[in-house]
């Protein structure tokens, strides 16, 4: 408990500083003001079974942990805010105090957040879903000799995913309550094994501060939070985008956990997408991809060509601002025994401009077991129908 009062501290202090200087008055009067917030979270976790070592005392053990984040409140200065019911999105902080210290540690979190409503936007009452996409660290690690009980988790840093719904209220001008339930994940996407991965599923108790617009001299009313604009989207036209993406990675082995070979892989993706909306656009995809790994599955010396296989995926896009989240779900178009029948695709991409974007995610085989991370690279050709419109959406 002392580790996470410690940390929370200087995060406290840290955030009062920001706030602080988010009140200041600056040179360029004609910009819209922020509105900032900061908030408090308590979780309380449990771990479902997972077939680990470690399952009859997870399944007995909880997990506490605060949670202190730093957000911006939209309020339709663009029109994706809009579009999205005016979200908030920020950074946070996360510490656990988990019962199952000896075996996985006190781990942290450094995370970005998107919470936008999806019942009763600006109401006193809303439910909201929230995601929360970050790096883990202070894991205690799978070892053989000291901590040979943790199958779960084989690496120090990992990545954290938390999917939540929650009820909001406004308790005054400057003060929200919530209550939420949500799924915490942490994992490595296979680049050190074991990986099961952590997962918890709990409850959660939020108190939200609305910090004092800044340029407060361009409002007359004690107003702290936004008032709302609405921009003109226009009339949406829809059409195709034709994409490609080059990706690469690395994995450890399939069979042996104490094994440190690392594996090289990668993929080369051509996409299809038609955009429907502002938020979003679904296609089809042809995946190459390429797993030195598969080198376990067959005798000395085996081809190269025996490492590469296809597939063919289906899929969405979600479309925030320059951020785009897919999610694909493919059939391999080979036979490769350790990779299943099928695969998914979980995916952040950010266009750096029109045509060109980096793209980072988890690639999974036999349904939703972690295969490898990869980070890739990718340009775009818009079809008929693009037009600047879409640029007040970026």
């Amino acid at each position: 408990m002392k580790t996470i009062i410690s940390h929370f501290l200087f995060f406290l202090i840290s955030f009062h500083l920001i706030a602080q200087d988010s009140t200041i008055t600056t040179k360029t009067l004609d910009k819209k003001p922020h509105y900032a917030t900061v908030e408090l979270k308590y979780h309380r976790d449990g771990f479902p079974s997972n077939g680990s070592n470690l399952d009859d005392f997870l399944t007995s053990a909880k997990a506490n942990a605060l949670e202190m984040r730093f957000g911006i409140s939209t309020y339709g200065k663009r029109a994706w805010q809009k579009t999205w019911k005016f979200p908030t999105y920020g950074i946070g902080f996360y510490q656990t105090d988990w019962e199952a210290t000896q075996y996985l540690g006190n781990p942290s979190a450094i995370f970005v957040f998107f919470n936008a409503p999806l019942i009763g936007a600006q109401k006193k009452f809303s439910f909201n879903y929230d995601i929360g996409i970050g790096v883990a660290y202070n894991f205690l690690a799978y070892d053989p000799e000291t901590n040979p009980e943790n199958d779960l988790i084989g690496s120090d840093v990992n990545v954290y995913l938390n999917f939540r719904g929650e009820l909001n209220y406004e308790l005054s001008n400057r003060l929200n309550a919530d209550f939420g339930i949500g799924w915490t994940h942490f994992s490595n996407g296979r680049t050190r094994t074991p990986n099961i991965g952590v997962n918890m599923i709990g409850l959660d108790l939020g108190m939200k501060y609305h910090f004092r617009p800044s340029k407060k001299e361009l409002y007359t009313s004690e107003n702290f939070k936004p008032e709302l604009l609405s921009p003109e989207t226009g009339d949406f036209s829809p059409f195709w985008e034709y994409s490609s993406t080059v990706s690469g990675g690395w994995r450890t082995s399939s069979n042996d956990i104490n094994s440190e070979t690392i594996y090289r892989v990668g993929s080369l993706a051509f996409e299809a997408n038609r955009h429907y909306g502002n938020i979003g656009k679904y296609g089809i995809g042809f995946d190459i991809f390429y797993d030195s790994g598969l080198v376990e599955e067959f005798p000395e010396g085996t081809s190269n060509s025996e490492f590469i296989y296809t597939g063919i995926n289906f899929g969405h896009q979600l479309k925030i601002q320059k951020f785009t989240f897919i999610t694909q779900l493919g059939v391999y178009l080979q036979d490769k025994p350790e990779k299943g029948k099928i695969y998914t695709r979980f995916a952040l991409r950010y266009d750096i401009v029109k045509n060109l974007y980096i793209r980072g995610g988890l690639k999974t085989l036999n349904g939703f077991a972690a295969d490898f991370i990869e980070w890739g690279v990718g340009y775009s050709i818009f079809g008929k129908g693009y037009t600047t419109q879409i640029q007040q959406f970026r």
